[in-house]
């Protein structure tokens, strides 16, 4: 459902929501399963919306700019998706309206629209817990 990017920015995300001091890029890239390179570029991103802050050079890294209850996961995912997330044809129509719908077109609004209720419902915190929860099992 998410891009390659809106995957890597939320593993990368619960990882930093889990630690106070700053974690190396190479770190981060390896405990989120990520090319380093993409996920710079994923980060840079985040840190331009205020969600992450990085610093260079020996002893750099990143961490979360602001707390983790303070971030929606709307705003980890609507940056990198992009303003027209889920907008489009389920069935890859190029005119799905209200006026010429595809089959599908009125199930998927519902859904997109709690789907994007959901985002702004839930922060980083309780993604990181629910996390922690699910590992219990």
């Amino acid at each position: 459902m998410f891009h390659t990017e809106t995957k890597q920015a939320l593993r990368a995300m619960t990882i930093l929501a889990g630690r106070r001091e700053v974690i190396s890029l190479g770190e981060l890239a390896k405990r989120s399963t990520s090319p380093a390179p993409a996920l710079a570029r994923v980060l840079a991103r985040l840190g331009r919306r205020g969600l992450v802050s990085g610093r260079r050079g020996p002893g750099g890294g990143y961490r979360l700019a602001r707390p983790a209850n303070e971030i929606a996961l709307r705003d980890i995912v609507l940056p990198i998706e992009g303003a027209r997330f889920g907008r489009g044809c389920l069935f890859g129509r190029l005119r799905c309206t209200e006026a010429r719908p595809c089959p599908l077109h009125g199930t998927w609004a519902v859904a997109r629209s709690g789907i994007l209720e959901l985002l702004a419902q839930r922060s980083l915190a309780d993604l990181v817990a629910g996390s922690r929860r699910g590992s219990r099992r």
